[in-house]
């Protein structure tokens, strides 16, 4: 034995709990545990010593191979035994052992007792864990208090803990006024504390801040990126999903790049995030990687995600990546409600009810009012094929002509839009959308014919100039109803070309360059830490 053993040894041999503890420690830094298991053992036996109790807790709990190995009762004998002796840290860790079923059945409830024993010392962990549990865990309670008393309380406890800077609690904090959970939504206060979190470098603040940063009032995409960047550092999966989505949809100040985008998401994929396989399935079919876009979306499916289907339907419908087939394609589409399918598949399935395509049978009311849940969404080909529902009479079906007036009136946005054969421009400039109106309520149009042409060249024109939208572009062309004016050009600049893109009635399988694949990725804004 080295003479500094010795000499401690010799003293604690005296009896004396503080040589006892010092030779203890001395031999657990030089993981001599048998040693120091004994001297721990002694300095119980003499005094009760609650520094050894935790000491040989903790010792079990980490284990130390090969002399000790992990064992969680032995850990939580002598947690409890310190904890009735009043020791508020082994107070909390009994009470975790109880939240998290180490050892013992899972009893939130007891947990709640031994955390409140530990808060009420003024321990900011006991705060926490109690806080936790009455904000997350309310209907495992059995508590006389009502589930918003439990709220509030959380709250209030979230904050002494953050009184005495316990950064997790600054997290909790964030969240509650982003949320209004336990106090009143305030988006302001929500950023400062999420700020603070991630400042400490908490794993959950970097991520929830960077989620701020993707909405109003603080839409920064750069800087939301480098927190998710961050996030992803620390092991979160989600964070690094999300690099995958700013670089997909090029959100403010960070520009679009699918390649990287798919990068980003096959990682968080291979960290063992499922749901980044949407973002691997939109962004193969964006790159023309179709057969493995589908491969994906049959993935997700068989991995019982049925937003799977969207992606799915639209491959079918389209022929990309397997062979085409509406009825294969309606068959996916049916497996989610109408209202959660996406403006595209929403309007592939319009198209589908408006011809009668994949085995459904025609109901031109139904797929009119699909597509102009389309147009109201702001989807371009939802636009363009309400447009030929007009041109081809199918609205005059059902409702003798429409009123494109009124109709009108909803369009652009106040653009111009005009059509070139019916309309007299007063100037050299496009009309506004107040003559269009006014010109519109001054003519004879002789329903059907006339007005359901004149209502299908507003909504080519509108899909044209708000999404500059190929088709419409195309259409307008064929019809001879496209003017250069309306796309700052002049006329030589329009070649005549009447041939366009389009196939005049034939191009209800044609692709429009705009969300061609309904993006079923998602920005993941919950930690999913609960």
């Amino acid at each position: 034995m080295e003479p500094h053993f010795r000499s401690l040894v010799e003293q604690a041999q005296t009896g004396n709990v503080d040589a006892q503890l010092a030779a203890a420690n001395a031999f657990l830094e030089a993981k001599i545990y048998p040693e120091a298991i004994s001297w721990f053992q002694a300095a119980i036996e003499s005094s009760d010593s609650v520094p050894a109790m935790l000491a040989l807790a903790n010792l079990h709990f980490q284990g130390a191979p090969p002399d000790v190995k992990k064992n969680y009762e032995a850990a939580l004998m002598w947690y409890l035994k310190a904890a009735r002796l009043g020791d508020p840290c082994a107070q909390f860790n009994v009470g975790t052992f109880y939240e998290n079923g180490f050892s013992v059945e899972t009893d939130k409830t007891a947990a709640l007792k031994w955390y409140q024993l530990a808060a009420d010392s003024g321990l900011a962990a006991g705060q926490h864990g109690m806080a936790m549990l009455l904000m997350y865990s309310y209907p495992e309670l059995e508590t006389e208090l009502t589930e918003e008393q439990a709220t509030r309380t959380a709250f209030e406890l979230f904050q002494s803990a953050s009184n005495q800077a316990h950064f997790p609690s600054y997290y909790e904090l964030g969240r509650c006024f982003d949320k209004g959970k336990g106090t009143e939504h305030n988006v302001e206060r929500a950023y400062n504390y999420l700020r603070l979190a991630a400042d400490y470098q908490d794993p959950m603040g970097v991520f929830a801040l960077g989620c701020l940063h993707c909405f109003p009032p603080y839409l920064d995409g750069v800087a939301a990126m480098e927190l998710f960047q961050q996030s992803s550092v620390f092991g979160n999966s989600k964070g690094t999903n999300n690099v995958g989505y700013i670089l997909e949809h090029g959100i403010v100040g960070v520009e679009r790049d699918i390649p990287k985008a798919l990068e980003w998401y096959r990682k968080a994929y291979d960290d063992g995030l499922d749901y980044a396989l949407h973002g691997i399935a939109d962004c193969s079919y964006a790159l023309g990687d179709y057969k493995h876009a589908f491969q994906s979306y049959s993935e997700l499916v068989a991995k019982g995600d049925i937003n799977g289907y969207i992606g799915l339907g639209n491959c079918y419908f389209n022929g990309r990546g397997v062979e085409r087939s509406e009825k294969l394609a309606v068959q996916a589409y049916m497996q989610l409600p109408e209202a959660e399918l996406g403006s595209y598949a929403q309007t592939n399935l319009a198209r589908c009810y408006l011809y009668g395509l994949g085995g459904l049978e025609q109901n031109v009311a139904k797929a009119v009012d699909m597509l102009r849940q389309g147009r109201e969404a702001n989807h371009p080909d939802a636009v363009y094929w309400l447009g030929r529902a007009y041109e081809a009479g199918f609205v005059s079906m059902v409702e003798g002509g429409g009123n494109p007036v009124a109709e009108s009136k909803a369009l652009s946005g106040g653009r111009s839009i005009s059509p070139r054969t019916h309309i007299q421009l007063t100037s050299s400039t496009a009309p506004s959308l107040t003559e269009v109106s006014s010109k519109l309520g001054q003519m004879t149009l002789e329903p059907p014919a006339d007005r359901s042409f004149l209502m299908a060249v507003l909504l080519y024109q509108d899909a044209a100039l708000r999404f500059d939208h190929e088709l419409s572009k195309s259409r307008l062309r064929e019809l001879g109803q496209y003017d250069p004016l309306l796309f700052g050009e002049s006329d030589d600049d329009d070649d005549g070309d009447e041939d366009g893109n389009g196939n005049d009635g034939d191009d209800e399988g044609t692709e429009s360059r705009f969300n061609t694949s309904e993006t079923t990725s998602t920005l993941h804004s919950e930690s999913g830490d609960q």
